[in-house]
């Protein structure tokens, strides 16, 4: 059995990282993860991978749920909030868990992407 790890993501990864992704466009495409053509540019491809490095580094997606949540306490005077991602997007999963959000359950077809439909997972926190 090989050996699995976990890093974070590097420009060091662009060219194994980029032919992955062109392999594997065709199945993205049929779970709803459908990309433009410049995202395939090898030139885009590596800016695209340039703000995903950096946004890691900052952990700006955690940051913006942080403050949303914040808002939705202060301003709003919400008492709880949800939050859905697709299965396949653990980036985001990640995310909300980080900010103390709990797994409730799965929508089955429930986002529309073109022609087809894709399951949805939904989070929800109860704001203290």
């Amino acid at each position: 059995m090989n050996k699995i790890s976990i890093k974070q993501l590097s420009l060091d990864d662009t060219n194994k990282l980029f032919d992955f992704e062109v392999e594997n466009r065709s199945y993205f495409k049929t779970i709803g993860l459908s990309r433009s053509d410049v995202y395939y540019d090898p030139n885009s491809f590596q800016e695209i991978l340039k703000s995903l490095v950096e946004e890691q580094e900052k952990g700006v997606a955690t940051a913006a749920v942080e403050q949303v949540l914040r808002q939705a306490n202060l301003v709003h005077k919400l008492h709880r909030i949800e939050a859905g991602t697709s299965p396949h997007n653990i980036g985001s999963q990640i995310v909300l868990t980080k900010n103390g959000f709990h797994f409730v359950g799965t929508y089955t077809q429930h986002i529309s992407n073109g022609d087809d439909w894709t399951d949805s997972i939904l989070f929800e926190k109860v704001i203290d």
